[in-house]
């Protein structure tokens, strides 16, 4: 059995006995000092080695127990240690390889410059309001509706005023007529007696007069509202500003 089939422990032991214990070490040394068998040829005559020269001898120092112990303990560690580079310098297999991920490339910021925004343009970015300039726009193309706001009517004569509400009114109820259909919300007919039962919609309704306690109201019809339910405007051209509703008029 050789140094390097034995335990760093085994060889251990076996060093401290050849240092410390006579019989074990003198036993080691006479085997040691024991002649190799001799070798015969084809004939039975017995082979000798050729004389070595002076130049072929090499002096071997004595070998002690206490060197041989030594020996084979260095020996044992060696072998360790190149057991330990050779698993050191082991490739990882392909499975251990962890990938490393790649970092996602920063985004740059991209400026965008708007362009200027014109009055319309607001006014149709903060609500869309076409739908009521276009009724707007209506009111007034068939019944002069914003003129007739628009004109102090304090100095002018009852009849005058009389007159031109004609004229606005018959315009405007065309201009519904055409694009709008309204009916009323309720049933009853003015000044006819109403009750407000428990539930009822404070949207449709509003209460007037003195308001106590808690449903049911009774009361009379003041008005009876009104719902709108069907709504036809004509489409705007392309390009057409619904904020001017009235376009300026110049007689050539």
């Amino acid at each position: 059995m050789s140094a390097k089939s034995l335990g760093f422990f085994a060889r251990l032991r076996m060093a401290l006995r050849l240092l410390f214990n006579g019989d074990f070490a003198a036993q080691i040394q006479e085997t040691m000092s024991l002649p190799a068998p001799e070798t015969v040829d084809d004939t039975g005559t017995p082979k000798t080695d050729s004389p070595e020269t002076d130049a072929e001898k090499v002096e071997t120092p004595a070998q002690t127990p206490a060197t041989c112990g030594l020996k084979m303990l260095d020996e044992g560690e060696n072998a360790d240690a190149d057991a330990q580079d050779a698993a050191s310098k082991t490739p990882e297999s392909p499975q251990t390889q962890k990938p490393t991920p790649a970092k996602p490339a920063a985004a740059k910021p991209v400026n965008v410059e708007k362009p200027p925004e014109t009055v319309a343009e607001k006014v149709e970015t903060a609500c869309n309001f076409d739908s009521a300039l276009q009724i707007l726009a209506l009111l007034q193309r068939e019944g002069r509706f914003i003129d007739f706001l628009q004109e102090d009517v304090g100095a002018a004569s009852d009849a005058d005023v009389g007159a031109a509400a004609r004229v606005v009114h018959n315009g405007c109820k065309k201009a519904l007529k055409d694009y709008i259909n309204i009916k009323p919300l309720r049933s009853e007919q003015e000044g006819d007696p109403i009750t407000l039962e428990p539930g009822f919609d404070p949207r449709a309704v509003r209460l007037t007069g003195k308001i106590l306690g808690e449903p049911p109201f009774h009361g009379h019809l003041a008005h009876p509202g009104w719902r709108v339910t069907r709504i036809e405007l004509p489409p705007l051209a392309e390009g057409q500003d619904a904020a001017i509703v009235a376009p300026a008029e110049v007689d050539l």
